[in-house]
């Protein structure tokens, strides 16, 4: 995917949200603020004035962003967890010789 693809995909994810953010603070039922912090990262990647806002926030709450960095740190391990999965998956013993294939197949179907 090239860099301008995911320049897009990150200003429509983070526009999404954005309004989500809004829509959450006008309305009594949907919380806002978290759709807010999920915004501001993907749109600070795409302008350099969100990320100044960003910097801004994160000064004056700090606790709103211990939170926002300990859901990051989670999500980062997971998606590494998974990558590592996939990795194991893709690189499975398979014998190389058709005779030890026949074998290993007969040994798990017995």
């Amino acid at each position: 995917m090239t860099a301008g693809a995911m320049r897009i995909i990150k200003l429509t994810g983070g526009t999404i949200l954005l309004v989500a953010g809004i829509a959450g603070a006008v309305l009594p039922v949907v919380p806002g603020w978290p759709f807010l912090l999920g915004a501001l990262p993907l749109l600070s990647a795409a302008s350099p004035r969100v990320r100044k806002l960003l910097r801004i926030l994160r000064k004056r709450h700090p606790s709103a962003f211990r939170v926002y960095d300990f859901a990051l740190q989670n999500s980062r391990r997971v998606i590494k967890g998974i990558k590592r999965m996939q990795h194991a998956k893709h690189t499975e013993h398979r014998p190389k010789t058709t005779a030890a294939r026949q074998a290993q197949y007969r040994r798990k179907n017995a």
